[in-house]
């Protein structure tokens, strides 16, 4: 039988076949040799199945750690945790009652400063992927910083709006 048909059967099966084994060759690297696996594989592939090595045989390992160090640091924190969201909880809600009736539309109307005038139809925001010339670009990207006092979706809206309306109206 080879490493690989024994693995394929019950745990127990397996912990019983290699200490027999042992018991036999009395080293687990012969017990490799014979099933034709390193006897590294045999060993980590035992322990990771809950099993150690005590003299020459594998038994189950039944470690019981004492976790109640870290239950208790853990609810300490979660505790603190709640306390903070407890204290908060009005900020919380207006925050969410704010996310869930925002909008992408412009509610910019008609404000005017420094000669610039925003006042776009009150629709929705549509995100585009478009190309535009690198100097232009930098124009506009100089221009938002100069104005960032608005969103840039809305400076670039009004600027085409702006031409569309000076084209349009002379065709």
């Amino acid at each position: 039988m080879t490493w690989s048909d024994l693995k394929e059967k019950n745990i127990n099966e397996v912990v019983d076949c290699i200490n027999n084994k042992l018991s036999k060759f009395e080293s687990l690297k012969k017990v490799g040799d014979e099933l034709g696996a390193n006897e590294s594989t045999i060993r980590k592939w035992l322990n990771k199945k809950g099993y150690k090595r005590t003299g020459n045989k594998f038994v189950e390992d039944n470690k019981s750690y004492d976790d109640k160090y870290h239950i208790d640091s853990i609810s300490s924190k979660i505790d603190d945790d709640i306390k903070y969201l407890s204290s908060e909880i009005d900020n919380i809600k207006s925050v969410l009652e704010w996310f869930k009736t925002k909008d992408d539309k412009c509610h910019i109307d008609g404000i005017k400063e420094n000669d610039i005038s925003i006042d776009l139809p009150d629709q929705s925001i549509k995100r585009t992927t478009i190309r535009v010339n690198n100097t232009v670009w930098g124009m506009f990207n100089k221009f938002a910083d100069e104005n960032k006092h608005y969103d840039k979706h809305d400076l670039l809206s009004q600027l085409l709006l702006e031409s569309l309306l000076k084209y349009v109206k002379s065709r």
